[in-house]
């Protein structure tokens, strides 16, 4: 059975369910459901995704806390960019548990903050979960944990940009950032995301994009070489860049296809609809002017960021969230019931674009299927078969 595509089918269903208006009391337990799905399947994969391998080694090499003492391995957890991460695993060890354990409290403080994000700035939280399922699920949830907690915290931040309550936005930032070490470049939001922004300055965003990604202007280099050597003094930081920036996988270039295409068609309609309807939006959706001006630099990040490929992917899923909650709030607008499905169902077919090996169990999906369980493999005492599901992933992909 596919378990990815009878979620994806769940969430349909609830979704619209939610668009019906069926009562809240409903659309609550429903909620609850497909949270507990979530965390099912995401919090106790096992060898299952394309980075668990990575998480096992940093938890093999992470000193216990109660022994870092001992063993004067202060520089072990607490000298690590990603100090929060390294501390949970540290904490995990020294009560005996495993990277299932981690993998678990990870994903149960994703999902909440999650829950409690949607429920804040967009209302319809089921609509939501179903945008957000092709979009996040298989990259961050099942995959890169630690950038998923790190989005939804930077999420959670927004409304501090709105308050001008800079205080608590940099504690979600720094929060964010001892997660995953990106979240530290999105400091200067709180002066930027909240600015009105013009047509005419849309416009010029969307020219230079497309003269950058078309005609292949190259400036990053550059200006992260010089970065580079500023950051000499500062190892750990240098060498994250350094990875991004040489590695033959990290550094390729992006470059006009499909898929491309279909990002930037996307981005252009979702932007050109808010813009048409941004008094109605900005009424029904808190901090409604950043999480437009998101989507202009989710845009900025795909196709001006295009030369370095993990960096352009990084940055922009902090802002690719924006999508989940405009998109959501988008099928509300309308009020004819028979409108509002059929703009659904168009809908469910774009996003399904953002997810379909994965709901179809294509040959490129090798390390999601088949799905493996935790407690399922340990109470019948299965034999993964993760890690050569794992190389035959990085095999097909070098």
């Amino acid at each position: 059975m596919n378990i990815y595509l009878f979620i994806f089918l769940i969430l349909i269903f609830f979704a619209f369910l939610e668009i019906s208006n069926v009562s809240g009391r409903t659309l609550k337990i429903l909620r609850i459901v497909i949270a507990l799905i979530f965390l099912f399947v995401a919090g106790l994969r096992y060898e299952t995704g394309v980075d668990w391998l990575a998480y096992q080694e940093y938890f093999d090499e992470t000193i216990p806390l109660n022994e870092i003492f001992n063993f004067d391995s202060f520089s072990n957890v607490f000298f690590k960019l990603d100090v929060g991460y390294s501390l949970l695993n540290s904490i995990v060890k020294m009560f005996g548990g495993n990277i299932q354990l981690v993998f678990f409290i990870a994903s149960l403080a994703s999902i909440i903050l999650l829950i409690k994000n949607l429920k804040y700035y967009s209302g319809h939280v089921l609509t939501s979960l179903l945008i957000y399922y092709p979009f996040f699920f298989f990259t961050f949830d099942m995959s890169g944990l630690r950038q998923c907690l790190a989005i939804q915290i930077v999420l959670f931040s927004v409304k501090y940009i709105s308050e001008k309550n800079f205080g608590k936005f940099l504690f979600c930032i720094i929060m964010a950032t001892s997660i995953h070490w990106t979240a530290i470049l999105l400091l200067p939001l709180y002066v930027i995301a909240n600015k009105q922004v013009s047509s005419r300055f849309t416009f010029f965003i969307f020219f230079v994009c497309i003269v950058i990604f078309t005609f292949k202007i190259k400036w990053m280099g550059a200006i992260l070489g010089d970065l580079l050597v500023q950051l000499n003094a500062f190892s750990t930081l240098s060498n994250k860049v350094t990875v991004y920036t040489t590695n033959d996988v990290f550094s390729q270039e992006r470059g006009w296809d499909l898929f491309s295409a279909y990002n930037f068609l996307r981005i252009t309609l979702i932007i050109f609809i808010c813009y048409i309807y941004k008094d109605r939006l900005s009424k029904t959706i808190p901090s409604f002017t950043i999480f437009y001006n998101f989507l202009l630099i989710e845009l900025i990040c795909m196709f001006c960021l295009f030369e370095f490929f993990e960096i352009s992917e990084r940055l922009r899923y902090y802002f690719t969230i924006a999508e989940v909650i405009l998109l959501s709030n988008i099928i509300f607008l309308l009020r004819n019931h028979i409108v509002r499905i059929f703009a659904f169902m168009l809908l469910v077919v774009g996003i399904f674009l953002n997810a379909y090996p994965f709901l179809l169990n294509f040959p490129s999906t090798v390390a999601y299927h088949p799905y493996q369980n935790y407690i399922i493999y340990n109470i019948l005492d299965l034999n993964s078969n993760g890690y050569s599901r794992l190389q035959e992933h990085k095999a097909s992909h070098e």
